[in-house]
């Protein structure tokens, strides 16, 4: 099992309070998300998260707190996303 996978089964068995964004866009970008910047926060893109109605327009927002934390909360909306594309397979 590679790190990023191993990260990805701590995210969904156990979601820390906090993660770092880096870390999260790293796994997201493997995984086909792309990212844009330019709002007070970054926003991560999937084509076949359109079809989720949770998910509006495919997209999820992760505020960050000082560019570099996000909170469990948000994490864990990440984590329904990558269930969502079946990334849990592991």
């Amino acid at each position: 099992m590679s790190r990023r996978q191993k990260l990805i089964q701590r995210w969904r068995d156990s979601p820390p309070t906090e993660e770092q964004f880096e870390k999260i866009r790293s796994v997201l970008e493997y995984y086909g998300f792309t990212f844009r910047f330019g709002s007070s926060h970054p926003v991560a893109s999937h084509p076949d998260l359109r079809d989720n109605p949770s998910f509006q327009m495919g997209e999820i927002t992760i505020p960050t707190m000082k560019g570099r934390m996000v909170k469990g909360f948000y994490l864990k909306r990440i984590i329904v996303a990558l269930e969502y594309l079946g990334v849990f397979d592991i």
